[in-house]
This record gives C-alpha cells, structure tokens and sequence, in this order.
C-alpha cells in the first residue's frame, strides 16, 4: 500500500512538471529603460529567445484562447515544415500551425514578456502584427498580461484577426492599468490561437514585431500615501486614505507575532477595514509600504 501511494505521488510529480513547465523569462526593469524588440534571427540557437522573452505552446492543435498552454518551444527558428516558431530575422517572429507538430514539440503558442515595473507609471505598450503568409482558417493574435498573484491572463482586446479585410498588417496601441504599476513581475502575453469556426482549410502564419514597451518614472512622491490615518477599533484596524491605491499592510502584535498581511491590499478612497484574530491585547504595530515608500505605526487601543 505504501508503495503504491509513493508511486502515486511520484507519477503526479511528473505530471505537474509535465503540464506547467513555461518559463518564466527574467524581467526588464523598465525603471533603468524602455524594452524594446524588433528582431530575431532565423539561425538563432535553439532554445534561446529574445531579451526578457519566452514562446510557450500548447499540446492541443488549433487551441482556442481558454486554452492552456503548457510548455516551452526548444527547437530552431528555421525550420519549414509542420507547426513551428520561425524567426524573420528584421521582421521579428512569426507562428506557424499545420496539422502536425515537430518532435519534442507542440502546437503554436503564445510570445510572453516579462517587465518589472517598479517606479513606473503611464505604461504604453505598442506593437505590430501582420500576416505573413494568409490563410482559409481565422487564427488571432491577442494581447494579455498578468502579474504573478494573478491565476489567469487578462484580456485587453487588442485582437489582430486573419481575416482582417483592410491590411496584412496592423499597428496597436495599448496603456496598462495603474493596478500594474510597482510590480516586480508582469507577463505580457501575445497569444497565437484559433479563433475561427471553419475546420477546414490552411492556417495563416502571423507574426509579432517592433514590441515597444514605454514607462513614466514615478517621482518619490507619487509613491507616498495620501493622508492615511490608522486606528483600532474593538477587533479592527481602521486605514482611513485621501485616496484609492494599492498598498501592502503588515500587523504584528505586540509580541511580534504577525496577525495580518496583505502584498496588494485594495484601498479604498475614505474607511478602509481590516478585521483581527481576537484581540490578546491592545497594542499592534502597523507597516505600509506604497513602492518605495513606507511609513510605521504603532497603535493602541485605550
């Protein structure tokens, strides 16, 4: 029985390895420059990618956007049969399905970029896409982001479709949420998928290029909360702020022993609540952190 339930656990091991194994590229810090991609080379290692870059595929063809993606593309750039990642050297990368997927590899796929974006506001993030060659099913590309609390992308409906009329390519524009700010990791997720209803026919290649990633630096004020006023009541923390911000909050008790904590806790413009374990006692020590800012206080209740 202890056998089975080791070999159990070993075989579910595998399969998580199996079926979430992207990488997570390293993150730009916009805060020392913009990013910036505007080509990849066709004779490019295998298993290497563009800076702050990682292409993830899928085991499922002709995935649609709910789809998951689950590991990585390892193999050349230049290669001109079945499903693949090719790079167009200036013309940056392009996706490619067929109905067959390469050895050791997948179907097609998704280019994700990471950014740390820490003292940076005003994020504009623009990019082209086009159809490198056309074809009878509607694929899409589509930007997504994520930071790394979120489960699941979110979309932007930025979309560029195969079966756009007016152009084979097709220039976009898109500004990022202040909830992205002050992050030390978020994904940007061009999505390669199908989006059509036709199960017949050719796939088109699309591709990805000029990937311009431009930020505004976050003065040392701008970080600092807004007349924010801590108090207890009964088993409560009241934060009361002169604006809506996301912050962090830790308490410890007076014995040093940390009753709450929140990595992006929503606040709220007026009353802001945090309710406690059962108060053992009347003295808590209160941090706030709003990027590079942080204030301490302690508070009792009398």
């Amino acid at each position: 029985m202890v056998k089975l339930i080791i070999i159990s656990f070993v075989v579910f091991i595998f399969y998580c390895l199996d079926n979430f194994s992207q990488t997570i590229p390293k993150a730009f810090v916009l805060n020392d420059s913009n990013y910036k991609f505007t080509d990849w080379d066709e004779n490019s290692p295998a298993g290497t990618y563009p800076q702050s870059m990682a292409l993830w595929q899928t085991k499922i063809k002709d995935a649609k956007l709910e789809d998951s993606l689950d590991s990585d593309w390892v193999l050349p750039y230049n290669l001109s049969s079945k499903s693949r990642i090719n790079g167009v050297n200036y013309d940056g990368l392009v996706f490619v399905n067929t109905s067959l997927a390469n050895d050791s590899a997948a179907f097609n796929g998704a280019a994700v970029v990471a950014i740390n974006t820490i003292n940076c506001k005003n994020i504009r993030i623009k990019w082209k896409c086009f159809i490198k060659i056309p074809g009878e099913r509607e694929y899409s590309l589509e930007l997504l982001y994520k930071t790394k609390n979120d489960k699941n992308f979110i979309r932007t409906n930025q979309i560029f479709r195969s079966s756009n009329p007016d152009s084979m390519y097709q220039y976009f524009s898109y500004i990022l949420p202040d909830s992205i700010n002050n992050r030390e990791e978020v994904l940007l997720c061009w999505r390669y998928y199908y989006s059509g209803i036709e199960d017949a026919g050719s796939r088109p290649q699309l591709g990805i290029d000029e990937i311009n990633i431009i930020r505004d630096i976050t003065d040392v004020l701008d970080n600092q909360p807004k007349e924010i006023k801590l108090w207890i009541n009964k088993n409560k923390i009241n934060i009361e702020s002169a604006e809506e911000c996301i912050i962090e909050v830790q308490i410890y008790d007076y014995l040093g022993r940390r009753v709450f904590a929140a990595e992006n806790f929503q606040l709220f413009a007026g009353n802001n609540e945090i309710n406690l374990p059962s108060m053992a006692n009347n003295c808590y020590f209160v941090i706030v952190r709003k990027g590079n800012y942080s204030f301490f206080e302690k508070l009792i209740e009398y």
